[in-house]
């Protein structure tokens, strides 16, 4: 199923976007969520994930907010996910491909240019099959996207795992957590501390810099190895 999320004041677009969007996906195997306030928007994007996002430029002056902003907003809280900006403003093309922008269609060309960028991503992002750790405690029970956790580290006989909607403390060992989680992208960069490469912004002497801003140690025996596994794993993927 692709999960399609929409961003646009004049409800106009969005409603010619749902049609479209039904006649490209005539299974039904979709989701589409639509919002004309920004704010809305922001609110429920750090709780609801979404494969892709159809977003325009330009908003009301009131909100301070441009789609270029909120493009860099999708892609912090979830790397994977997919935008495509539609709008009027064909001077801001250039400016779309900072936050790696699938495509730039402007609107008096959507229903010829929407249907061809879903025809390019369905095979792609129709079968990806996110992969979950579950977390089963004597008060609570969670699933938490493993594409979706920063870094966790061990606190006494707990270990403190940091994610995109917040952070929770589980009674194990970081051995366990790691073979649990099993995906190349984790790796520990001390006794203490396992993190997740894909959420990796930078790696500087002894520490490493994640995206959520956090600078964490790392060992210095095991700087030059870490160095070269972070790097080994970013050549692959690009």
């Amino acid at each position: 199923m692709i999960r399609i999320a929409t961003l646009d004041d004049e409800t106009q677009w969005l409603t010619t976007e749902r049609i479209i969007t039904e006649q490209c996906f005539e299974s039904g195997d979709y989701s589409f969520s639509a919002y004309n306030d920004v704010d809305k928007f922001l609110l429920e994007l750090k709780y609801k994930e979404n494969d892709l996002y159809l977003l325009d430029m330009e908003f009301p002056l009131e909100n301070g907010i441009s789609g270029l902003s909120i493009g860099r907003e999708i892609k912090d809280l979830y790397p994977s996910a997919v935008i495509i900006y539609v709008t009027c403003h064909a001077e801001y093309a250039i400016e779309a491909f900072e936050v790696n922008a699938f495509r730039y269609i402007p609107k008096m060309l959507l229903e010829k240019k929407l249907p061809e960028a879903y025809k390019v991503l369905e095979p792609e992002i129709g079968h990806r099959k996110e992969e979950y750790f579950e977390v089963v405690t004597e008060k609570r029970m969670e699933r938490i996207a493993k594409s979706q956790i920063y870094y966790m580290y061990k606190e006494k006989k707990y270990v403190v795992l940091i994610h995109s909607k917040g952070e929770c403390k589980i009674r194990t060992s970081l051995g366990e957590i790691q073979e649990r989680l099993n995906q190349d992208c984790f790796l520990r960069i001390d006794k203490g501390c396992v993190v997740n490469i894909k959420h990796i912004m930078s790696v500087e002497p002894y520490q490493v810099k994640m995206r959520t801003g956090v600078c964490l140690t790392v060992s210095h025996p095991q700087f030059k190895n870490v160095k070269d596994k972070i790097a080994e794993y970013w050549r692959k993927r690009n």
